[in-house]
């Protein structure tokens, strides 16, 4: 959350619609995220995968995210 305002819960779905990955709150030592910010720090993804990220806060606020995806 770039404002440091949200809540973000992120979640990965399989092309089936499927949840594959989630978190609400990192319990990472990262202190380049917020308290409250969402982390999936090791999920495999295969070449032909199609997955979809999904953001959203969780009360339903709205606002803006960054989202950084690295291999």
């Amino acid at each position: 959350d770039v404002s440091g305002t949200l809540d973000p819960i992120l979640s990965v779905l399989d092309a089936d619609g499927e949840l594959v990955a989630f978190n609400d709150d990192h319990a990472s030592n990262d202190l380049s995220l917020n308290v409250f910010d969402a982390q999936i720090p090791a999920f495999n993804v295969v070449n032909d995968m199609t997955l979809t990220v999904v953001v959203r806060d969780y009360l339903g606020q709205s606002g803006t995210v960054e989202l950084i995806i690295s291999s």
